[in-house]
């Protein structure tokens, strides 16, 4: 997710929230993760770290999820919340004024595949690798959004 206006700058100063990332070389770990802070080279991040479940995400339907309200964020993953954070604390003393900044704004979903990149860390990563994986396609049954008043 990403902030409808950039309120705080360029990213990664206005924030960016993980659901869920996946490695498809990693069938059965996710992350969720927070990004902040101000500048891309001078940049903070938070959340679940590396999770391993006991089966492979590429073959079957999930639900991931977000609960996010002026005090946290928790995601979730088959109705289960696997991690929390809270936003009662200042994330980049010295650039954010206040508590919770970033992660004050309205952000907007993006959903996306992406292959390569620094997400792979220093792992030795080619392209074609993805020609192997079980599965090497986003699918996407639905998108849902509550919002509590």
């Amino acid at each position: 997710m990403m902030p409808q206006s950039s309120v705080y700058g360029g990213w990664p100063r206005s924030g960016e929230i993980d659901i869920t990332e996946y490695r498809g070389q990693r069938q059965g770990q996710i992350l969720g993760t927070l990004h902040f802070g101000p500048a891309p080279d001078n940049k903070g991040m938070a959340g679940s770290g590396e999770r391993d479940y006991p089966f492979d995400f590429s073959k079957d339907f999930h639900t991931f999820g977000l609960d996010w309200n002026v005090d946290r964020i928790q995601w979730i993953l088959d109705g289960q919340v696997f991690h929390e954070e809270s936003l009662q604390r200042n994330f980049w003393g010295g650039f954010y004024t206040a508590n919770g900044q970033p992660f004050d704004q309205d952000f907007f979903f993006i959903l996306n595949l992406a292959v390569g990149g620094a997400f792979f860390g220093g792992e030795p990563f080619d392209p074609v690798e993805a020609d192997q994986w079980a599965k090497n396609t986003l699918e996407v049954d639905y998108v849902k959004k509550y919002e509590w008043r």
